[in-house]
């Protein structure tokens, strides 16, 4: 049995049933919102043009904006056993976020779960009355501009510690996290893309799931795809 354990999540999606910067974008401009998506889509926008275009999208009023987000937020089934879990068991929960960032810690807070995540590393939103929002990266890659927040570097500094570490995500962008990670439990568009790729992974559909897992994983060593 490993020594160390962490596991890094994906929050929009993960954490929550919904993309929450997705859900805001459309809920005050649905026809613009799909118009950026599409070229996200066909390649023709990166992930901080995303972003950057979607972000303009929304008032710069942050109490009306986290408003909304608690109304769209579902937490995933089984996360309060989940991180109970994995405290029981010493195991640091860092949260990896490629979104606007600002809602996470309301969102958590509101489900009394805030205080069991060991770290959050997000986006940030400037909102200012004065002028349109924009999208702060606070832990961006200093040579690859791809993602807003680099998932793999957050991976690699556990594993340079000497972690072993679970990756959890659902979308396009969690690859970079998950090829890194010493195992990946994967969900929708994580899940295609590891199938492409060739990346062993473990499916899951709520963190019951996680903590089955988990089990197998590092109760009798078992390795290999679902």
């Amino acid at each position: 049995m490993p020594e160390k354990v962490a596991y890094v999540l994906d929050f929009d999606g993960t954490i929550t049933t919904k993309d929450i910067s997705k859900e805001l974008a459309i809920h005050y401009n649905e026809d613009q919102f799909w118009i950026i998506h599409n070229a996200y889509k066909k390649g023709e926008l990166g992930m901080r043009d995303w972003l950057e275009q979607s972000a303009a999208l929304l008032p710069s009023n942050y109490d009306q904006l986290i408003t909304t987000a608690l109304n769209y937020a579902t937490v995933r089934p089984g996360l309060t056993d989940f991180l109970d879990y994995a405290a029981s068991q010493s195991r640091p929960v860092v949260i990896a976020s490629d979104g606007f960032g600002f809602y996470i810690e309301p969102i958590l807070e509101s489900a009394g779960m805030l205080d069991k995540i060991t770290g959050i590393y997000r986006n940030d939103l400037a909102l200012d009355d004065h002028c349109l929002p924009f999208v702060r990266y606070l832990h961006g890659h200093n040579n690859c501009k791809i993602c807003g927040n680099c998932k793999a570097n957050h991976v690699n500094d556990f594993v340079n510690s000497g972690f072993q570490v679970v990756f959890v995500g659902d979308g396009t962008n969690d690859i970079y996290g998950a090829s890194v990670a010493n195992y990946i439990a994967a969900r929708d568009r994580l899940a295609d893309l590891c199938s492409i790729r060739e990346l062993n992974y473990h499916s899951w559909e709520d963190y019951f799931d996680l903590i089955k897992i988990s089990n197998l994983l590092f109760s009798q060593g078992f390795q290999g795809a679902s």
